[in-house]
């Protein structure tokens, strides 16, 4: 059974790298997906892109940087409503639907109006983002602590909205920033450059380590917290770290990508479903295949209506809605059997 989850999720990163290469040849000017894999090669050892010099900028400044950051972003989000799910032992629970999305971008926009985005950089943007995802998830617990889980998540949908309200009044009072401001609230991946994939991808890598690192307490937490606490697991430590590595991880990817839902909702609960509740395997496919959403999702987006571009926002929501509507509705039946 080990050598079979093994095997899926090989195959899935051998997957995930045709993806991209096919993503990657997609757009207003398509190219060879062969030529694409000729020129990927030919970087990897310092020789000559077989491709036209029109079509390798194409590639190399445009398409790949978007690629990688569909793989990054998708990838942390997706194991960031994983890590959510586990904690709150609820396939509802997500980055988005507890408001952490919507705190992240409230603080990204909030340090654009105020010029600390220009002032000190993209960096400002994601420490500010990650300081209101920390703000919005205390809310969270602090409205929900004594209450079921299931309120604890209708908690967190009141806080997200309170935050899109605010964020909605700085669009109104900051009116001449609003093509900047609009950024956060539909999502995209693109004009971020290399040096925005390497930072991204350096927290992700960080990130995903310490959960990973935790998916044996991850397996125990799913008994419950006193099953959990007698087999020796410190739930309060082990769940603050989950929480805040989660957040951070949101925190990181929204500050650069904007507002990207139900990502951390329909990956995790569709893998759980194929590969069982495992951690230890749940974690490497629900990032592989969060990737591999996200790049679709992002082809998608810019591709499907060319050379018009919808945001990724939008295409993310239109698939994750009626699946998290599906879920609200087998919830419903499981509860009244």
């Amino acid at each position: 059974m080990r050598n079979k989850k093994n095997i899926l999720i090989a195959a899935s990163a051998f997957a995930l790298a045709a993806l991209c290469i096919c993503c990657a040849a997609i757009g207003s000017a398509s190219l060879a997906p062969k030529g694409v894999f000729q020129s990927l090669v030919s970087k990897c050892i310092g020789g000559a892109s077989p491709l036209p010099e029109n079509q390798t900028m194409i590639l190399y400044t445009i398409r790949l940087p978007r690629i990688f950051l569909a793989v990054i972003a998708g990838g942390a989000l997706s194991v960031s409503g994983l890590t959510l799910q586990g904690i709150f032992r609820n396939s509802l629970a997500d980055p988005y639907i507890l408001g952490i999305s919507s705190g992240a971008s409230f603080g990204a926009a909030l340090a654009i109006v105020t010029g600390f985005g220009s002032f000190l950089g993209k960096f400002a943007i994601t420490g500010s983002a990650f300081l209101f995802s920390i703000i919005s998830l205390l809310f969270v617990l602090f409205i929900g602590q004594k209450t079921s889980h299931s309120r604890l998540l209708l908690a967190g949908v009141a806080i997200g909205q309170i935050f899109a309200a605010a964020l909605s009044l700085l669009m109104v009072f900051f009116a001449q920033q609003m093509d900047k401001i609009i950024y956060w609230t539909m999502g995209s991946l693109q004009g971020n450059s290399m040096d925005v994939i390497l930072f991204t991808g350096t927290f992700t890598v960080l990130c995903f380590a310490i959960l990973y690192f935790h998916f044996s307490p991850m397996n125990l937490l799913l008994l419950g917290e006193d099953t959990a606490e007698s087999m020796g697991v410190e739930t309060k430590k082990v769940k603050g770290i989950l929480l805040l590595t989660a957040s951070l991880l949101t925190a990181v990817i929204v500050s650069f990508t904007g507002t990207i839902g139900f990502i951390g909702l329909i990956v995790p609960h569709v893998a759980r479903l194929v590969i069982g509740p495992d951690h230890k395997y749940l974690y490497p496919l629900s990032f592989l295949w969060g990737a591999g959403f996200l790049c679709l999702a992002d082809t998608l987006a810019r591709s499907a209506f060319s050379p018009l571009e919808l945001p990724i926002g939008i295409v993310t929501a239109l698939i994750g809605a009626p699946f998290f509507l599906w879920l609200l509705f087998r919830s419903r039946e499981r509860s009244n059997l």
